[in-house]
């Protein structure tokens, strides 16, 4: 594989099947879904940690006798 199909295969995910498809090199197309896979197990638990502090920052700043239920809309 050359320079520029490296470069290309780094993009994303169908270029690197693309080129190992083409190139006859499955490692690199097991690689590429490994990359994949486990780049969207981080940003899940990125994300996922981002909303669990969100909901204890409006936990903590939320009085606790607040009733939204008696609220009046004007």
């Amino acid at each position: 594989m050359d320079a520029s199909q490296l470069t290309t295969a780094q993009e994303s995910l169908s270029s690197a099947l693309d080129i190992a498809s083409r190139t006859g090199a499955p490692d690199l197309a097991a690689r590429a879904r490994d990359a994949f896979s486990d780049s969207i197990a981080t940003i899940g638990l990125a994300g996922g940690l981002t909303m669990l502090a969100a909901a204890a920052v409006v936990f903590v700043l939320v009085p606790k006798d607040l009733d939204i239920t008696q609220q009046q809309h004007h």
